[in-house]
């Protein structure tokens, strides 16, 4: 699909008769680069992350010196992305009950994680809001994600949440930003009303047409529910500017694949972004293949329509994009017990919302934190995870530990088909972002 070559912690890409990209992993630097070059690379694949080299006896070419030096430059923009310890995204099952029933529902295949529980207790929640806010330093953001179940079941908890974190936040001069994930079944007026004073990021999960979306994503009681979420939809869409921004999410596994027609679709509810997910309990080769095979023909399309900013609505190439438009690395793939807790419906703390409702995984309860949990989770997960000889660590930041322990048995034992998968996403995002900055310095010899 792409062709690749490498030397060391250079890696060059090109697909059929475009000149070559090039990526430099450690100075997170994109550049075109000379047909000499590229063809003095060696051939390399996605599937493989080892680092390989120009051979001993091109190391007096001039091509070999333009590469090392290359190589060796130190770019002064380029920042850590190491995350310091201090909690600033709270994620919080406001519910853990759902009224439909996914077919492919992680959160213990109907959305309770193993443990119905209807509300959250706002009595004990207030506190813990309270407890990560206050130490905060001015100045410092703070992010509040609302998730179920179905968190809409409960849209007074999301308001009174939402209410006191703004206060305290007021109080100590601490930017907040919210988001709710819905399955987009329970919007009306006052729901809207809810969204819009908390001007949250709304996330809509929905994925694709009814004949797709009301076969994978049914009610409990089989009645098709696609039609009322795209009215709910619209209605968002009418009011978007009185929110975050409002973006749809799509799950894909064996059972749909229809990436080309979710993405058609999408395009005609007037959303400002989407994002194409493969399911996180999904390990097939073959469907692996056709997930990356189709995210390259919507790159297509998108591209095509409206180049960089119609590329970025979709959020899995807008999410490398802003990494190096920042020039920051990434070093941990998520900010799991780092940046972010989760907090399930009992008001227990977790790592990741993939952990709830494990016991082994459970890392506080109300304001107490079991610190050696934290502690554990303090290394680099590029250390922890092996990640040195990959050219796209610090656009990855070492994988999803909960993918990776699903697929081998260990959270640091790395899921090779979603190291391949994303790979080949940031390999495609750095060729169109060559593409969208023709200002970059070009290496020629």
């Amino acid at each position: 699909m792409i062709e690749m070559r490498r030397h060391k912690d250079i890696v060059a890409f090109r697909r059929d008769l475009e000149l070559p990209t090039a990526f430099h992993a450690q100075n997170l630097e994109v550049a075109e680069i000379s047909e000499e070059l590229w063809q003095s690379l060696i051939p390399t694949k996605l599937s493989d992350s080892n680092a390989v080299q120009m051979p001993l006896e091109q190391t007096d070419s001039e091509v070999f010196a333009a590469a090392e030096e290359w190589l060796h430059e130190n770019n002064p923009d380029v920042q850590s992305g190491s995350v310091p310890f201090g909690i600033r995204s709270l994620t919080l099952n406001v519910t853990q009950i759902c009224n439909l029933h996914c077919t492919y529902c992680a959160a213990g295949g109907d959305g309770t994680y193993g443990d119905a529980v209807k509300r959250i207790s706002i009595e004990k929640t207030l506190p813990q809001i309270k407890f990560f806010m206050e130490k905060l330093s001015p100045g410092q953001s703070f992010h509040i994600s609302f998730i179920g179940g179905e968190p809409l079941l409960y849209p007074e908890a999301i308001q009174m949440i939402g209410e006191h974190a703004a206060q305290i936040a007021a109080s100590r001069k601490i930017p907040l930003s919210f988001k709710v994930t819905t399955n987009g079944t329970l919007f009306t007026d006052r729901v809207l009303a809810i969204l819009k004073t908390l001007k949250a990021h709304v996330v809509v999960s929905i994925d694709g047409p009814a004949e797709i979306n009301d076969r994978v994503r049914p009610q409990k009681n089989k009645q098709p529910i696609t039609e009322k979420i795209i009215q709910g939809i619209r209605m968002l869409a009418q009011d978007k500017l009185f929110l975050g921004s409002l973006g749809l999410h799509g799950v894909f596994n064996k059972n749909n694949m229809e990436i080309e027609k979710a993405y058609e679709f999408y395009l005609g509810l007037g959303v400002d972004w989407f994002e194409f997910t493969y399911a996180v309990d999904e390990h097939d080769f073959e469907l692996n293949q056709e997930y990356m095979k189709k995210m390259k023909s919507i790159a297509e399309k998108a591209w095509a329509t409206g180049g960089e900013r119609e590329l970025r609505k979709i959020s899995n190439f807008d999410h490398f994009f802003k990494i190096l438009d920042s020039q920051r690395r990434v070093e941990n793939h998520c900010g799991s017990g780092k940046s972010l807790v989760v907090v399930d419906a009992r008001n227990r703390i977790y790592g990741c919302p993939w952990a709830v409702g494990k016991s082994q995984e459970q890392m506080g309860q109300d304001t107490q934190l079991d610190m050696s949990k934290f502690e554990a989770l303090k290394e680099s997960l590029i250390e922890k995870n092996d990640c040195g000889s990959c050219w796209a660590r610090y656009l990855c930041g070492g994988g999803c530990m909960f993918i990776h322990q699903g697929r081998t048995g260990n959270k640091h034992k790395k899921d090779p088909e979603f190291c391949e998968r994303t790979r080949f996403l940031v390999s495609l995002s750095i060729m169109y972002y060559k593409r969208s900055r023709e200002a970059s310095q070009n290496y020629e010899v």
